[in-house]
């Protein structure tokens, strides 16, 4: 079966972390976040993708190639201006002659699409949507159902208190292909804001909800979130999290061939400790009285010099940690440098970010390559 992933967005709501990072190649336990979607659609039985592409496409399409590696094959249509998710999807509608997914790229869950699938076909929807409960949908797309399972009203992110359910979009979808016959041609369109309330009044806008985990992971906060579900068991990704003879800390094993796999194991001084579950990319070294307590995920040739502490946090690739600093609760985009004896809480990092010795932030977010003096 064909899935197509909507990964063409700018990610705003992930910035600083994407101010320069494509979201699709944020890293979840060290390796990009498509990787373990993709890894996702293979257990499912689906092996074409299409990567529909816009903002900062080309990391995507160089670490990803044509999918051998991965187990799938890959295409990419690049959008030069925005077409919204409808738009993207009828761009390609010569070619989608039969069911298919379309996904939002920055959805983690571990929703069994062949049963969502059998689901579809027994009910002859023309869209099915999976969906999932919320706390406070206000800022999701919301449906009403009736006894049997279709949807009665799609109402795009109302207030709270006008909700129809706690039922939101859950941003994985299954097309036929009349669904893409609907979506207007050459402007942008969003499916959930047109075709998806057009089905739903007449009755052709199925709904799937079955337990999972899902995350949208489209915040810092988010992202942070499910790297704490992943090391605590809450998640369960689809590429294994596993003890390597001779690795310190935990690894993520993916795709045999995959860009970035190999590398020297991270090195724990005599003196340094990690507590919890702890990811540890490659070259990376924990100096003499350092410690890592998880849940917590450092990527390749990261730094903690002597008496540095970092829990609950994760750091991309060349960040360093300089003598009795210490992070807490945060998220650190690559080549970070923090000083010697500075606190950080809470906060995020964009890419390059230093932050002189001594300083002391809370909940701070910084943009790329600023240098934090007070």
């Amino acid at each position: 079966m064909r899935a197509l992933l909507l990964v063409g967005g700018k990610a705003t709501r992930l910035r600083p972390l994407t101010t320069t990072t494509p979201k699709a190649m944020t890293p979840v336990l060290g390796r990009p976040f498509l990787e373990h979607v993709l890894a996702w659609l293979r257990r499912n039985d689906i092996d074409d993708v299409t990567m529909l592409l816009g903002f900062l496409p080309d990391p995507i399409r160089a670490h990803f190639g044509a999918g051998h590696a991965f187990g799938v094959r890959l295409s990419y249509v690049l959008e030069d201006d925005p077409l919204g998710s409808g738009g993207a999807i009828k761009q390609l509608e010569e070619q989608l002659t039969t069911p298919f997914f379309a996904l939002n790229g920055d959805i983690y869950t571990d929703l069994d699409l062949r049963a969502m699938a059998a689901a579809h076909k027994q009910a002859g929807a023309e869209v099915s949507i999976a969906l999932h409960r919320v706390a406070d949908p206000s800022a999701y797309g919301v449906v009403a159902l009736d006894g049997e399972g279709w949807a009665q009203r799609f109402v795009e992110k109302p207030p709270r208190a006008e909700a129809p359910s706690d039922l939101i979009n859950a941003g994985t979808w299954l097309f036929e292909p009349s669904a893409v016959r609907r979506i207007a041609a050459g402007r942008f369109s969003m499916v959930e804001q047109e075709l998806f309330p057009e089905l739903a009044t007449a009755r052709r806008l199925f709904t799937f909800h079955t337990p999972c985990y899902w995350m949208d992971a489209g915040t810092p906060a988010r992202y942070l979130q499910l790297h704490r579900d992943l090391l605590a068991g809450r998640a369960i990704s689809p590429l294994a999290i596993v003890e390597r003879p001779g690795w310190p800390g935990l690894t993520v094993q993916t795709a045999p061939g995959a860009p970035g796999t190999n590398g020297p194991p991270p090195v724990v001084n005599d003196t340094g400790t990690l507590a919890g579950p702890v990811t540890l990319g490659p070259g990376t070294r924990i100096g003499n009285g350092a410690r890592v307590s998880g849940p917590a995920s450092l990527g390749a040739a990261v730094v903690l010099q002597d008496r540095a502490t970092v829990m609950d946090s994760v750091l991309w690739d060349g960040c360093r940690i300089g003598p009795g600093a210490v992070v807490s609760g945060s998220v650190l985009a690559a080549r970070c440098v923090v000083g010697a004896g500075a606190r950080l809480t809470d906060c995020v990092l964009g890419d390059g970010v230093k932050v002189l010795p001594g300083v002391t932030l809370h909940g701070a977010s910084v943009e790329p390559d600023k240098t934090i003096s007070v």
